[in-house]
């Protein structure tokens, strides 16, 4: 099964498996509702979570809440989380706490991708090793829910009153990449509205 709640991407990664050999795609869940009734109906082997999987929308690349309702139905499915590593550990974590096991990153090469897959289907666990170092290093370091450095700098945008539109053009980035910034941002402060980001700059001497 493939879960992704975009389209595009979701079609992508069932043709890799498609060009691969070896596997059937049985659905798409594009939804926590879809992606936990498919499960329960198909009682697939492997679940792909790509990097817009859908959650609750608290914080950004976290696949824990989809990956906790479809083991809950499905205990016997291997989930493999595609990640992107620009939002930190955090999320990567509670993916795996939730029972991923597997993650790797949207830089990862095809073959990389595939070989991850190969394990987690043979019962085997799969970390990309950038990813698993750092984990390990935020472990050590105890920094898994501070801020990422373009986090940080994506908040001193908000906090000089900067709009998502202008922080995109600003940083080069797509608004989308943002708004997930954003929301990843408010989910690690456990911030509710751009006062309390603009009060937690002030606080921190962001806006030097």
């Amino acid at each position: 099964m493939v879960v992704d709640s975009t389209e595009l991407i979701s079609r992508s990664l069932a043709s890799l498996l498609l060009v691969a050999g070896g596997y059937e795609v049985v659905a798409f869940a594009h939804d926590l509702e879809e992606a936990r009734r498919y499960a329960n109906g198909h009682k697939p082997q492997l679940v792909v979570l790509g990097p817009y999987a859908p959650s609750n929308g608290a914080v950004a690349n976290d696949h824990s809440e989809v990956i906790a309702s479809i083991r809950e139905v499905s205990p016997r499915s291997h989930c493999v989380m595609v990640t992107d590593s620009l939002y930190g550990t955090s999320a990567i974590a509670a993916g795996l706490d939730a029972g991923a096991d597997g993650v790797v990153t949207v830089e990862s090469s095809v073959e990389a991708f595939l070989s991850a897959l190969s394990d987690v289907a043979e019962g085997e666990a799969h970390v990309s090793p950038r990813l698993a170092l750092d984990l390990v290093r935020a472990a050590r370091n105890g920094v898994g829910d501070e801020i990422s450095a373009r986090e940080t700098e994506v908040l001193r945008l908000i906090a000089l009153g900067h709009t998502n539109a202008e922080i995109a053009l600003k940083l080069s980035l797509s608004i989308r990449t943002i708004e997930s910034h954003r929301a990843n941002i408010q989910g690690k402060l456990g911030a509710s509205s751009r006062a309390d980001l603009v009060r937690f700059a002030l606080d921190n001497e962001l806006l030097r």
